[in-house]
């Protein structure tokens, strides 16, 4: 028995050497590919992903450019309303002044209590506006 196990020692320590030499040669060689293949794998990656980078930067580049676009859009119509409304609001004040030199005063107040909305400021804005016009009168009757 002695002598088998030695002579399956040997056996087994040559095909152990045998596999190890064939590992090492082959190893060798395919490191190198398999590193370069990975090489190539990860700047094929790395490239599909700057290309989906700046494809989702462009879309929301361009959707902030819409939003952008749209809220200065929307300004521009909040300021033309205001301005149209701040001129809707200087008639109903010079009907007031025309019904208050030809009615009065109580006449002409009486019409600004029923203009819609009612803002409370009409009253003196009505009332700077009168005191001007009746001044202006004065002045082109002396003159």
């Amino acid at each position: 028995m002695l002598i088998k196990k030695t002579e399956e020692e040997i056996e087994n320590e040559n095909n152990e050497e045998e596999v190890e030499d064939e590992v090492d040669f082959v190893s060798a060689d395919q490191i190198a590919d398999q590193e370069e293949k990975q090489r190539e794998a990860l700047e094929k990656s790395q490239n599909r992903h700057k290309e989906v980078f700046e494809k989702v930067k462009n879309i929301f580049s361009k959707k902030k450019e819409k939003a952008e676009d749209s809220f200065a859009h929307n300004l521009l119509e909040e300021k033309e309303e205001i301005e149209r409304k701040k001129e809707l609001h200087l008639d109903p004040i010079q009907e007031c002044i025309n019904i208050a030199m030809d009615k009065g005063i109580e006449a002409a107040l009486t019409q600004l209590k029923k203009e819609k909305p009612f803002n409370p400021y009409s009253y003196d804005d009505f009332h700077d506006r009168l005191i001007d016009e009746i001044k202006k009168r004065k002045e082109s009757n002396n003159i």
